[in-house]
Order: C-alpha cells, then sequence, then structure tokens
C-alpha cells in the first residue's frame, strides 16, 4: 500500500484538490444511477492526506482553518456530493476527539487519521423521538472494570461501511452521552446496505447494529463534557453541510450553463436565435448568479466567523464571552445553512425552466442535482435555525448551546 500523504501546509490543500477532483467527478452519474460508494474515490483521499485536515499540529496534523476544510468539502461536492458527506461525521469525530479527547486517544485515534483511516457515524436511531436524550443505544459496564458491552441499532449511519473507526453515540451506565469507537472488525458489529434514498445515494448512511460489541475505556469519549459548557462544536459540524450545498448548487450551475449554451432552444414566443441571447434567460442566469454569489459570501463569513472565535471559546476568558463567541458563531453559521440551503434546492429544479424538456434525458442526471440537495438539506430542519435567528435579532435570546446549531 502506498504511504499516506501527510500535509505540512495548507498551501498544499489546492495542489491536491486540482490532483484528485476530477478524478473524483469521474463516474459520479453512474455511481447515482446504481448507488454505488465510490470506493476508489474514498481510498484516493484517504492516500491524500485530507483526512488528518483538523488533527492538530502537535499530533502530527496541520490542523487547518475552517475556511480551508470548508473550501475542500465544497469542491469535492461539486464533483460528487455523496463522496463529501463522508466527510463530515469524519471531522466532527476528529473536533470531538481534540476537544475532550484524553491524551492517550487523541495520541490514538489521531496516528490512525493520520495513517488514512476514514472514521464513520453511528448516531440517529429509528423509531424513536428525535433527539440524543431519547437515544437507546447503551454501555453496560464490565464487572472486571475492563471496560463495557456496546448495544444498540442506527440508521443513518454515514461512512460507516467504508470506515475503520465507527463513532457510535451511546449513554454510558450513568446515563451519560458519549461516544464508542467501534473498529470495523469487532465481534457483534453488522453493518447493512440498505441506504435506499432517491438521493446522496452513495454516502453508506444505513444500519449498523452492536450486539454485546466489547469497547475498552480507551475507546469510550466523554463527548458530554463538550456541552458542559459554551461550545461551536456543533457548528463545526454544520459548517460542512453548507459547503456540500454550496457544491452541489456550483455543480447544477455548471451544467445547466453547459447545456443552455450548447443544447437548449428558445422557447416558441422567443424572437431569438439562441437562448443564451434571450434577455429573460440572462436576468434569471443572473439571479442565479447573485445567490451564489451570497450563498458563498456567507459560507466564508461563517467559516472566518468561526475560526476567529474558536480559540476564545475553548480556552475563555469568561462564561459570559463564552457565551457570546458561542452565540457568534452559530448565528453566523445557521444564516448561511438556510440561505445555502434555500437556493439550492431553488436553483437546482428552475435550471430546467431554461434548458427545455431535454435537459429532464435521464442520460445527463441532471435531476440529481435536486434529488442530492433535498435529501440532504433534510438533515436537519433549517426552520429552527430561522426561528433562532429572529429569536436572537428580535428578543435578544442566545441559540441553545445545541449539537445541531
Amino acid at each position: 500500500m502506498t504511504a499516506v500523504h501527510v500535509i505540512k501546509s495548507e498551501s498544499e490543500i489546492s495542489y491536491i484538490l486540482n490532483r484528485i477532483v476530477p478524478r473524483i467527478a469521474q463516474h459520479a452519474i453512474d455511481r447515482d444511477f446504481q448507488g454505488l460508494i465510490a470506493n476508489e474515490a474514498i481510498e484516493l483521499i484517504a492516500q491524500s492526506g485530507l483526512l488528518a485536515l483538523n488533527v492538530p499540529k502537535e499530533f502530527g496534523g496541520v490542523d487547518a482553518s475552517a475556511v480551508s476544510i470548508a473550501n475542500v468539502c465544497q469542491k469535492i461536492a461539486e464533483a460528487d456530493p455523496s463522496v463529501s458527506q463522508l466527510f463530515q461525521p469524519h471531522f466532527a469525530a476528529v473536533d470531538a476527539l481534540s476537544r475532550v479527547g484524553t491524551v492517550e486517544q487523541q495520541q490514538k485515534f489521531f496516528h490512525e487519521v493520520l495513517d488514512g483511516a476514514w472514521i464513520g457515524n453511528g448516531t440517529n436511531e429509528i423509531g424513536v423521538p428525535r433527539g440524543e436524550k431519547h437515544l437507546l443505544t447503551k454501555l453496560q459496564a464490565l464487572d472486571d472494570g475492563s471496560g463495557y458491552v456496546l448495544n444498540g441499532k442506527k440508521f443513518y449511519s454515514t461512512g460507516a461501511s467504508i470506515a475503520r473507526w465507527i463513532a457510535v453515540m451511546a449513554k454510558d451506565p450513568h446515563d451519560r452521552l458519549g461516544v464508542a469507537y467501534v473498529h470495523r472488525d469487532a465481534i457483534g458489529l453488522t453493518i447493512e446496505q440498505d441506504w435506499n434514498s432517491f438521493g446522496q445515494r452513495g454516502t453508506s448512511s444505513g444500519t449498523t447494529e452492536f450486539k454485546d460489541v466489547f469497547i475498552s475505556k480507551e475507546n469510550f469519549v466523554e463527548r458530554w463534557r463538550i456541552f458542559e459548557q459554551p461550545q461551536c462544536h456543533g457548528a463545526f459540524g454544520q459548517l460542512h453541510h453548507i459547503a456540500l450545498d454550496l457544491g452541489i448548487m456550483d455543480a447544477a450551475l455548471k451544467d445547466a450553463v453547459t447545456f443552455v449554451r450548447d443544447k437548449s432552444r428558445p422557447s416558441a414566443e422567443s424572437p431569438y436565435t439562441r437562448n443564451t441571447e434571450d434577455p429573460v434567460v440572462i436576468r434569471n442566469f443572473g439571479e442565479f448568479d447573485i445567490q451564489r454569489r451570497a450563498a458563498q459570501a456567507l459560507l466564508e463569513t461563517a467559516a472566518r466567523t468561526y475560526d476567529l472565535y474558536d480559540a476564545e471559546i475553548r480556552n475563555p476568558s469568561s462564561k459570559e464571552a463564552a457565551e457570546q463567541a458561542a452565540a457568534e458563531v452559530s448565528l453566523a453559521i445557521a444564516a448561511a445553512k438556510t440561505f445555502t440551503a434555500q437556493n439550492a434546492l431553488t436553483i437546482s429544479s428552475h435550471i430546467f425552466e431554461h434548458m427545455g424538456a431535454s435537459g429532464t434525458d435521464r442520460r445527463f442526471a441532471y435531476d440529481r442535482h435536486w434529488r442530492n440537495t433535498r435529501t440532504h438539506s433534510l438533515h436537519d430542519p433549517i426552520r429552527w435555525k430561522i426561528h433562532h435567528l429572529g429569536n436572537f435579532r428580535l428578543n435578544g435570546i442566545l441559540p441553545p448551546n445545541s449539537g445541531i446549531l
């Protein structure tokens, strides 16, 4: 196996993206048609060193800015958003380890990541009320004190089938919510390829089941400690979702421009010989461009806000300062997430008005942009983000200290 590249500087990232993004885009349409996982692209990313972008420098990582990480997720989402979504649980797990992992846990798992290990997700459960406090997956302490046994069943387990480690949200014997790290070869782990959505089909987001899986103490992270004080761990996870929606928007616009220029015909009432000369079409693409530019600006502002305040939140001068800093980050990211999700849906649907019926031919798979956006935008409801933004603006009420905001 080829040695995994270790990124030493953020200046390397653009070169790496220019090299791998075209290869990730290859066969993306075929994978979407067949609901296939992009195994070659996944291995390519693992070898590139990008998985270690947010590993702290003291452990050999580059500790990249949120701006750089968002750019990576956006560019890869433009090529294949299913591949890009695999980064979300991975980077979130690394971030949680950097905040509350023990030194021994950090040494172990950051070394794994630097070695090209993906971390998948085991968080949500079907048939229980939404929310972490309702999770049924639990750890039972062993009498000999060596660790725990894990039992539970998860769905939406993004990345689980391709990961070396799965970060499983579970309650400890004291009903506190932590993360159990389960190796893909663990006895008692079952992974099912039963993800059957019409969008984001290659995210490996199906069922994982854990039956008496042994979890050593060193593989259990006390995640609840993140939320004992103001935090922006949740906001960091949301940043990736914004970048992914924007990447889909970029791909949809790129395809629409190419089709309208090269293949579309003017409508019957248009006096123009080419669609690209029609003022109505030109205006609508101008509006698309405004929406896209605004979304990009909001993403970059949100990422810069995170970079600006993260150190203050991790090592606050006071609780009040940390609360204000965390609120600034959460609100900036909530605004960007809301606007980008709404306009990615709008653009990925309205481009067909200018492509015409020929643009719906399945061989082009242009509908995948809307299908992927619609599926991904349901990850968490933007209506509550709008509520928190309005409640802060109108009533001065800070957003909740939540893992999804």
